[in-house]
């Protein structure tokens, strides 16, 4: 900031009008005073470029209040005590970073705004085509955004030992570009490509690259727009609205013109675009006449980003990894025993569900489970039936085989969950089991979630400040020792 202070004052020395805010300096990046005075803001274009992208962040992130010092520390303590920590984070980890969110009352939902579901994207090139031409003018933008506080105090705390794991519902890839290394992208990755024929996967920047070669036209939109000054570029993304992942930037597109407007173009004269933070842009005629790019690999089959869509289904393997980062077997999971006693013919409850449930499993199954409910300390001895009523009441979720109950053991002791309102349920369902095997849930988000009643502890306030707070607290700044 001093060198920003520095900067206004040979702007007021050099006689120059006072400007007021961010919407001034922009042409200061290039701006220079009359002969002798040397640059107007020596050295001052990253600090500029750092306001810019603040003011971008606090336009994206939700309001909240500072995080209470005691609370804080009372999380800072958990986190100190627990001998496993796994990290779930969702849009409100990136609102800091400009992408903003889908639930805030700035977000996606407040707008609108519906995405495309995986059914449209399937059912038609023409869908496809517009998706497509949506993607290819938010990519640069998306493809440029930097990890935030919030990124950097994970990984800073991963390095530390005190984070061992971190699952993420968001698709920008900040968390590793931060320098977290045990991430679990739960949605994909908007970075990576894949075809739909044959499965092969590519670069979203190679695929970039094929769309601008079949669509000049929309590559120099895409330029143009790129190399607009500062001030013209914020002129023209004027509203923030959201997107697939959450909040967008309405993108005032510049005006066709002889080299732009010609078949090919993805947006007529002055369209107005709407760049989401997953990558993708509304335009107001997007897909028409916007080539797609084909597989390099089979020359045939449909490509999508390797994102989870509305309407899609996680892949079990990340499913399966989300699992064990949480210590809880996915076959473990499969079948609520209290479900499995019903079908088997009695009520959950009843004597002839708990002697149902008797018969489908093992005894040797039956014995791991005793073994492992005395283990979380559950009690000293205890019988089948003792075992079946705390069954019911971790609504521990059971396979009816011969599967162990030991793949249950070694689990997560807290799940902290940053910038999630945990509505879409294959996060909630994290929550649920993590809170079902005996760990603490711990949430930082600004507003209700989902999980809100199974929380052993609940903060509401930015993930960037209370993130950083963290790895700076006397607790967490030295290395874990074991």
């Amino acid at each position: 900031m001093e060198m920003l202070h520095r900067c206004f004052r040979v702007r007021a020395n050099a006689g120059l009008p006072a400007q007021r805010g961010w919407q001034a300096v922009g042409p200061a990046l290039h701006a220079r005073s009359s002969p002798g005075q040397g640059d107007v803001c020596p050295g001052a274009a990253a600090a500029l470029r750092g306001v810019a992208a603040s003011a971008l962040a606090a336009a994206a992130a939700p309001a909240a209040p500072p995080a209470d010092a005691r609370a804080l520390d009372e999380l800072a303590d958990i986190i100190h005590g627990s001998s496993r920590l796994v990290v779930l984070t969702g849009a409100g980890c990136s609102t800091e970073s400009g992408v903003p969110d889908y639930r805030s009352p700035q977000g996606a939902y407040s707008t609108g705004f519906k995405p495309m579901t995986h059914q449209q994207f399937l059912a038609s090139p023409a869908n496809r085509a517009r998706y497509w031409a949506r993607s290819f003018y938010g990519w640069p933008r998306f493809s440029a955004t930097q990890p935030n506080s919030a990124h950097v105090a994970l990984a800073e705390l991963e390095q530390r030992g005190w984070v061992q794991g971190l699952i993420t519902q968001n698709v920008d890839r900040l968390h590793t570009a931060a320098g977290s290394r045990n991430v679990i992208e739960l949605h994909g990755s908007s970075h990576d490509v894949i075809c739909l024929g044959c499965g092969r996967r590519s670069s979203r920047h190679a695929v970039q690259a094929q769309l601008a070669a079949l669509n000049p036209a929309a590559a120099a939109h895409v330029a143009q727009l790129a190399a607009a000054p500062p001030d013209v570029r914020r002129e023209r993304e004027q509203a923030l609205r959201v997107g697939t992942s959450g909040d967008a930037f309405r993108v005032a597109v510049a005006p066709a013109t002889s080299a732009s407007s010609g078949a090919g173009s993805s947006s007529g004269a002055g369209g107005v675009g709407l760049q989401r933070p997953d990558g993708d842009v509304e335009l107001a005629d997007a897909g028409v006449g916007f080539t797609l790019a084909t597989c390099s690999g089979c020359g045939d089959g449909p490509l999508k980003p390797d994102v989870v869509f509305f309407g899609d289904n996680i892949p079990p393997e990340r499913k399966d990894s989300a699992s064990h980062a949480l210590g809880i077997s996915r076959r473990c999971q499969s079948m609520p025993a209290v479900q499995t006693w019903s079908a088997a013919g009695g009520s959950a409850g009843s004597g002839r569900a708990k002697a149902a449930g008797q018969h489908l499993w093992s005894q040797k199954t039956k014995s791991a489970l005793l073994a492992w409910l005395e283990e979380q300390g559950q009690g000293k001895r205890l019988n089948w039936a003792k075992a079946v009523q705390h069954l019911q009441a971790l609504d521990c979720k059971l396979p009816p085989d011969k599967t162990s109950a030991a793949d249950l053991a070694g689990g997560c002791d807290a799940l902290l969950v940053v910038g999630s309102s945990v509505q879409v349920y294959s996060a909630f369902r994290l929550v649920e089991a993590a809170r079902g095997a005996g760990a603490r849930v711990l949430i930082v988000n600004v507003g209700p979630t989902r999980a809100d009643k199974l929380a052993d502890f609940k903060l509401e306030a930015r993930a960037g400040e209370v993130l950083t707070r963290l790895s700076r607290h006397p607790q967490l700044l030295l290395p874990r020792l074991s």
